[in-house]
């Protein structure tokens, strides 16, 4: 399984903002600028998180974007299914009428067990996990221990 470049670029953007973004808003050229994506792109990106409610966009001079929940409260998994839809594997498990065989397939069970794990193993690590993650390899990569 490939995670899709927008949803890498997404993530990359909706940690972007929870980095920076602290009382006030980010630029999309600012984003766009550290993340080196190009804010074409990112323009991409944006739409379907602003649907989602994962962010929201202030106009004007001083405009930009902000994130409307904390870090925490966002999940890796939000932002799959802000952009991509559902996590399902096969489409057979969110549409089952797309295949003939769903009522009779050997796997179907098991694509649904690996659907969930992943989903919840996605919605358990939030921004914060992983800036808290980002921050501890900073400060221990730092360190050097050769005697």
């Amino acid at each position: 399984m490939k995670i899709p470049t927008k949803i890498r670029y997404g993530l990359r953007f909706l940690l972007d903002l929870a980095e920076h973004g602290g009382q006030g808003v980010v630029t999309l050229r600012e984003a766009a600028r550290r993340q080196d994506i190009s804010q074409k792109y990112l323009w991409q990106v944006v739409a379907p998180l602003k649907s989602a409610g994962l962010i929201t966009a202030e106009r004007g001079k001083d405009g930009g974007f902000r994130l409307t929940r904390d870090p925490q409260e966002i999940s890796i998994r939000d932002v799959y299914t802000a952009i991509e839809g559902d996590c399902a594997l096969v489409g057979c498990l969110t549409r089952p009428e797309i295949c003939p065989r769903h009522t009779r397939c050997y796997v179907r069970d098991v694509w649904d067990e690996i659907s969930q794990g992943l989903g919840d193993l996605m919605h358990g690590i939030t921004l914060k996990h992983i800036l808290e993650r980002e921050q501890k390899r900073r400060t221990t990569q730092g360190q050097d221990y050769c005697i």
